[in-house]
């Protein structure tokens, strides 16, 4: 019986954390999806598409830079 409450004490917070995350991307996504309906419903044709471009360049940029360039300077910093 110890072992099942020790094996219990383990796992419990470590659902608990996953739970909380999958709950909060669940809510991060659902809200930038209805915030890309918006600007699809509200924005015209020509200033979407310029949105859609500044989108997907910015989401590129993020990828590039982000390729471990951020570790090492955090590695630097401590130093």
């Amino acid at each position: 019986m110890i072992k099942h409450d020790q094996i219990r004490a383990f796992l419990v917070p470590k659902f608990r954390t996953i739970s909380h995350f999958l709950l909060a991307q669940g809510l991060t996504t659902a809200g930038n999806l209805i915030y890309g309906f918006l600007c699809l419903r509200m924005l015209n044709i020509s200033d979407y598409a310029m949105y859609s471009v500044m989108f997907g360049f910015m989401g590129t940029l993020t990828v590039l830079l982000n390729v471990g360039v951020s570790n090492t300077l955090a590695h630097l910093g401590t130093c």
